[in-house]
């Protein structure tokens, strides 16, 4: 077809000038890209309507395989690594999961190594792997969720609380007292993460400990500073101490009233407010009560201590604990 076209533009040229066999006619080439014939002359490197043109031009310009394209307004062979990738040829490419024995450094969620390429796809296939994970949310195996379900209509609570779930870390004696968890934080061992769920609120002042984190695995839960009226003593006391004394280096050991927010801060009134007092055992301070005193209104807080030292025996005024 394509030289029937030539030949019809030099028959029509040769009747223009009325001497079909006296003239000569110089034919233009041009990029005509359609036209199913690839004009080397005109700079066509390809045809898209011609697929000899481009159809081998992978392999000829050093990939293994591919089908290249041919740009259908330039006529140029375009050729690159995701172009002329193919299922097979054991490079990942865009698309593609894997690509043969190649997985991608993939594994089953569970970390097994178990998954395989599908040769047709390149798409990994998970038939292999631990039931969790493969979209199906079964609570009888002991599933709360599943990492790849997806819930639609048939979970009434997005919001589970953490109340009703089963501590999984280094604290298991007791229940979760606050906390809530959406169904959607579903770990790779189809737990729900419980990195939102906390022992605050019952009372005793928890060390750090271990739970279940968004990733699948333990992660580190802060230790509390305060639960209820309890609190550590240690935090307590250094927090006392800047509100009720002037003195930094003071080794008094005072108390004062506080609150405890969300069991990780200490909040107290002002010093005046506070009722600072200088616990049993430290130094009778001036200007402060004993606790004793304060807790036992008309006793005596101050007392003198006997205190036997190489020296002899000295006396020293020591506020009371009993």
């Amino acid at each position: 077809m394509a030289w029937a076209h030539i030949w019809l533009r030099v028959a029509l040229a040769g009747l223009t000038c009325g001497c079909l066999g006296a003239c000569l006619v110089d034919l233009e080439h041009r990029v005509a890209c359609g036209d199913g014939y690839a004009d080397a002359v005109a700079g066509e490197e390809c045809d898209p309507g011609d697929l000899n043109s481009y159809k081998n031009a992978c392999q000829s310009r050093g990939f293994t395989a591919g089908l290249a394209h041919c740009n259908p307004e330039t006529c140029k062979i375009e050729v690159s690594d995701e172009i002329c990738a193919y299922c097979g040829d054991g490079v990942i490419s865009p698309g593609e999961q894997c690509d043969s024995a190649n997985l991608g450094n993939q594994r089953c969620l569970s970390g097994d190594n178990l998954l395989t390429c599908d040769p047709l796809t390149c798409m990994l296939n998970y038939d292999a792997c631990p039931k969790c994970g493969d979209g199906d949310f079964v609570p009888d195996i002991g599933e709360e969720c599943d990492w790849n379900y997806d819930p639609g209509d048939d979970v009434e609570a997005e919001v589970i609380a953490c109340e009703d779930l089963e501590p999984l870390g280094s604290i298991q004696y007791k229940g979760y007292s606050s906390g809530e968890v959406n169904f959607s934080a579903c770990t790779t061992r189809c737990q729900l993460a419980r990195d939102n769920c906390s022992f605050c609120g019952d009372g005793v002042v928890d060390d750090a400990y271990s739970d279940l984190g968004p990733m699948g695995i333990n992660v580190l839960q802060g230790a509390e500073v305060c639960d209820g009226a309890d609190a550590d003593q240690d935090v307590l006391d250094k927090h006392c101490k800047q509100l009720c004394l002037d003195d930094g280096l003071s080794e008094l050991k005072v108390r004062c009233e506080f609150t405890c927010e969300g069991c990780t801060t200490l909040k107290s009134p002002p010093r005046e407010e506070a009722n600072c007092c200088v616990r049993g055992g430290s130094s009778c301070d001036p200007g402060l009560p004993c606790c004793f005193a304060a807790d036992n209104p008309g006793e005596v807080g101050c007392v003198s201590v006997a205190i036997d030292t190489p020296d002899g025996t000295v006396f020293l005024d020591r506020c009371r604990s009993i």
